[in-house]
């Protein structure tokens, strides 16, 4: 038995007597454990066949990017690496673009937008929809702040350096009436305005309660005067 590279096992868990290749098994099998006599921590080979239930199996992660001598793998399982985009790399053995902030700004610019990320170039070079921002700012591996250019309207890609983010900026157009934001004032803003058609609502005014009497004490009061 072998992994599929041809490489040696490093590290083996086999019953007594296994791997034997018995029953058809193959040299390159499968491995698991079959029958509540055989302990479940167990190895076995398995033949190549439906007649036995293959329940288990083996593998490795041997990445080590960060070179700390511990699994790339069983670090960001633990909490101990962190992996934004879940693709079982460490973020800090890669680069990426993982959000701009804000979204969206005037055709005319001057939006300043924060990128950030992991490992963003040290003289980030950052364009929006293909046009160099100005004020671009590494403040660290994982953040940079930038102007935006005037552009035309809609989506656009920002670019830092190699690294790029799709659709990450909205350009709004100069037409205030366009109200879902599409480039143009059609029936879609039109409908929008119909949604609160008709008079506005006004909560009603809230009324003072009417003031209580105070209670009066009756030893206060005078003497009523007496009927002869």
């Amino acid at each position: 038995m072998q992994w599929v590279t041809g490489e040696a096992f490093g590290y083996a868990n086999w019953l007594p007597g296994e791997p034997n290749g018995g029953c058809g098994e193959p040299a390159l099998g499968y491995i698991g454990v079959i029958g509540s006599e055989i302990p479940s921590d167990r190895w076995n080979d398995y033949p190549d066949s439906g007649t036995w239930q293959t329940n288990s199996a083996i593998f490795e992660w041997e990445s080590d990017c960060n070179g700390d001598g511990i699994v790339d793998y069983g670090q960001i399982r633990s909490g101990g690496l962190a992996d934004v985009n879940d693709n079982n790399v460490p973020d800090s053995c890669e680069s990426f673009i993982s959000g701009v902030l804000p979204v969206s700004g005037p055709v005319e610019g001057g939006t300043i937008i924060a990128i950030t990320g992991s490992n963003l170039p040290e003289s980030p070079v950052v364009l929006v929809g293909g046009l160099p921002a100005t004020n671009v700012i590494r403040v660290s591996s994982s953040r940079i702040t930038a102007v935006t250019p005037a552009n035309l309207p809609g989506n656009v890609v920002i670019s830092v350096g190699e690294l790029i983010a799709a659709n990450a900026f909205y350009y709004r157009p100069e037409c205030g009436s366009d109200l879902d934001q599409n480039g143009v004032v059609d029936a879609g803003d039109i409908s929008i305005i119909l949604l609160d058609f008709g008079p506005c609502y006004q909560a009603p005014l809230a009324t003072a309660a009417p003031e209580v009497p105070p209670l009066l004490d009756a030893q206060a009061l005078p003497d009523a005067p007496r009927r002869r």
